[in-house]
């Protein structure tokens, strides 16, 4: 994984239309309550899955708080 990040940076065989990162670890950064968090957190499961329905699906499992995703043509 750290070479495609390597990659992804330095901007080495990365296709941003068909390629991504996600990562959990701001998604619920500023929640006050419990109740706040979770539905921070829904929004952002909601995108996630927005993302699979848009064709998107992860590359390998997520690693140390990053997936890889990515799109076929």
């Amino acid at each position: 994984m750290d070479d495609f990040i390597e990659a992804a940076e330095e901007g080495d065989d990365f296709d941003p239309e068909h390629e991504d990162m996600i990562r959990g670890k701001w998604s619920m950064d500023g929640a006050r309550t419990l109740a706040e968090a979770a539905a921070m957190l829904r929004r952002y499961a909601d995108r996630l899955e927005s993302l699979e329905r848009a064709g998107w699906h992860l590359m390998q499992p997520v690693e140390d708080d990053c997936g890889l995703i990515h799109r076929p043509d």
